[in-house]
């Protein structure tokens, strides 16, 4: 029963099935939706920045916003219905 969950887990890491993608950027704002400032991927941010994950169409999921020290200081859950506009904002700090 193990060896078959290794194997289930495995095969999905191998294929590449991901939660979404996952960007940083300098500046932003949970409210607005609005990120400023992207950050390399090859580079690790040196003050407050922020976590935002996409879906497979673009839009935003979550985004969390860490200070410098790399603490959580607050973040936000974003829910769509199916034509795309905003359903469902939740925050917490």
């Amino acid at each position: 029963m193990i060896r078959l969950v290794i194997l289930f887990t495995l095969s999905f890491l191998i294929s590449g099935c991901t939660g979404g993608k996952v960007s940083i950027y300098r500046e932003g704002d949970l409210n607005s939706r609005t990120f400023l400032s992207h950050v390399s991927s090859d580079k690790k941010p040196k003050s407050e920045f922020y976590s935002v994950t996409r879906d497979k169409s673009g839009k935003i999921v979550s985004a969390k916003h860490y200070d410098e020290k790399r603490h959580l200081l607050e973040k936000s859950h974003y829910n769509y219905t199916r034509k795309g506009k905003l359903k469902r904002h939740r925050q917490t700090q």
